[in-house]
């Protein structure tokens, strides 16, 4: 009983000690403790102070009054109605410390959810700043097109053929063909078909008693290599005009046509083969110089009245018309177009190398001493 009612002196005292320091103002319920503080740990700091300053004043008070007490008993019945006030008032100040502790929770809710609210929004605002910033430094590349395939080119025109450079070097090709008797005269052909067929008349034309004889005279001269050929007479029967040969004469000059025809046949082959001597890889210009060289280095002057080509070429001598035929002959062989000219007393060549006609004159080359003496001219 000591016990309980000292404890209950000590609850009365308590009681007492509260109402007096909450009627004095010494301390303020925790419920009237907040502060405009927005930071959580500083409410928390003072929260905590307030309770240990609270319950040490409370302490100390309850305490020295209990002793005070002691001394004057006559006072504790003065304290029961007192102690019943108090109670209501201790169920009040818990009551406000408890609203004081929702609101409390409210508040830390509110600012909880404030919190979350701000870092949903920062959170938001960075993702948009990412999106953003990937949607600045990023683009997507455009989808790649094949390009369409250039034109053709229009085909460059030709150019124009470059002019042909004067005397280009190239083979000249020999060819035989071209290379033979040359008669000019009109009948000299004529004759020379009866001649062979055994006939000793010859017709020709009335009136062309010149033509007649020189064309005579170049079969005996020119193609049988005859000093002459012999007497004929002329005459005229039904069939025209004629000229006749003598029956010795003609039997001598039948022969020789016969022969000369042998001969003949060989003198292509004779001038080819003095062509295929020379260097055939050449301009036009230096296959003449290297004609008109090989003339002159090969066949020897010599008037004589029983000479024909084959047999200047067999034998090496002859005179102006067989230098000036000779030469003629091998220019037409290689493509070179020449031919012989002559008058009563000589005979030479013309010639032509690059559109340009030269005169050539391979006998006086070749009697002079000089071979070029009179080429070129």
């Amino acid at each position: 009983m000591k016990n309980t009612n000292k404890n209950s002196l000590t609850n009365k005292t308590m009681a007492v000690s509260t109402a007096l320091l909450l009627a004095v103002g010494t301390i303020t319920p925790v419920a009237a403790t907040k502060t405009n503080s927005n930071e959580h740990g500083e409410d928390e700091i003072k929260h905590v102070e307030l309770k240990m300053t609270f319950k040490k004043g409370l302490t100390d008070f309850t305490a020295n009054f209990a002793d005070f007490l002691k001394k004057e008993p006559s006072l504790l019945k003065m304290l029961t109605p007192l102690e019943t006030f108090m109670e209501e008032v201790k169920e009040e100040a818990e009551k406000v410390q408890t609203q004081g502790t929702e609101q409390k929770k409210e508040e830390a809710k509110t600012e909880q959810k404030k919190d979350t609210a701000a870092a949903e929004t920062k959170k938001e605002d960075a993702s948009a700043a990412v999106v953003k910033e990937e949607t600045t430094t990023y683009t997507a590349p455009a989808p790649v097109q094949e390009a369409a395939p250039a034109p053709e080119p229009e085909p460059a025109p030709a150019p124009a053929p470059a002019p042909a450079p004067v005397d280009p070097g190239f083979d000249h090709y020999v060819n035989a063909g071209v290379i033979g008797h040359e008669f000019y005269y009109a009948y000299t052909a004529s004759f020379l078909n009866a001649i062979r067929n055994g006939s000793s008349v010859l017709y020709y034309s009335p009136g062309d008693d010149a033509q007649a004889d020189y064309s005579l005279g170049e079969i005996v001269y020119d193609y049988c290599g005859l000093s002459s050929g012999g007497a004929y007479y002329t005459g005229h029967d039904a069939n025209g005009t004629y000229l006749e040969i003598a029956p010795l004469e003609f039997s001598n000059l039948y022969q020789s046509v016969l022969n000369a025809d042998a001969q003949w046949a060989a003198y292509p082959s004779q001038v080819a083969a003095a062509l295929y001597s020379l260097d055939l890889h050449c301009t036009d210009r230096e296959m003449v110089d290297q004609i008109n060289n090989y003339i002159c280095a090969h066949y020897d002057y010599l008037i004589t009245d029983m000479a024909n080509m084959p047999s200047f070429m067999n034998t090496g001598l002859g005179q102006c018309w067989h230098y000036a035929k000779l030469f003629a002959d091998m220019c037409n062989a290689v493509g070179i177009p020449a031919w012989k000219v002559e008058n009563a007393e000589h005979a030479w060549d013309n010639v032509i190398v690059d559109g340009v006609t030269y005169t050539f004159d391979p006998t006086y080359n070749d009697t002079s001493g000089q071979w070029t003496a009179y080429s070129w001219q």
